[in-house]
């Protein structure tokens, strides 16, 4: 594979020293960007119910998208390059005993509240430590990746010891 085919593949790298400045979001609209990867998420859920998977099963995003169509859009969406449906933002949510044993979350309508709180003040932090020099671009989207790891984690012990 070509130098230029692996800089096109592989995840932009911002210059730790330049902060914001040096990032490239992907060169692809946003708009395209979050239907490309929507569309993926679509088409895997698709194809788990065919293979005999619940059929109750959905993705939500951990990040709700209120967090992402609301004050943070600018910054994760533009500054950051990106999108509510990328696999570190999606878990896969159910009723079904089997899908549960396998590793799904339960469906908890009262997540979504809690969530976006908890989204939002996090996407906060990680903005004013991006403005204040006390982290990068790339610092910044694995700030916000792990955020949406410790909304999984909370609302996995949540479903597993009533937390």
């Amino acid at each position: 594979m070509s130098a230029s085919a692996l800089r096109t593949l592989a995840p932009p790298v911002a210059d730790a020293s330049a902060g914001l400045s040096s990032f490239r979001p992907e060169p692809i609209p946003i708009a395209s960007r979050i239907a490309r990867d929507k569309a993926k998420a679509e088409a895997f859920l698709a194809l788990a119910r065919r293979m005999g998977g619940d059929a109750s099963a959905r993705f939500v995003t951990l990040i709700p998208e209120s967090v992402w169509d609301g004050d943070w859009r600018a910054f994760i969406l533009d500054e950051l390059g990106m999108s509510p449906y990328g696999d570190w933002n999606l878990a896969l949510v159910t009723t079904s005993p089997e899908a549960l044993e396998a590793g799904a979350l339960p469906d908890w309508p009262d997540m979504a509240p809690g969530g976006r709180g908890r989204a939002a003040q996090g996407a906060a932090r990680i903005a004013a430590a991006l403005r204040e020099g006390r982290c990068d671009a790339v610092g910044a989207r694995a700030a916000l990746e792990q955020l949406a790891r410790d909304i999984r984690d909370r609302w996995e012990r949540h479903a597993t010891c009533g937390e």
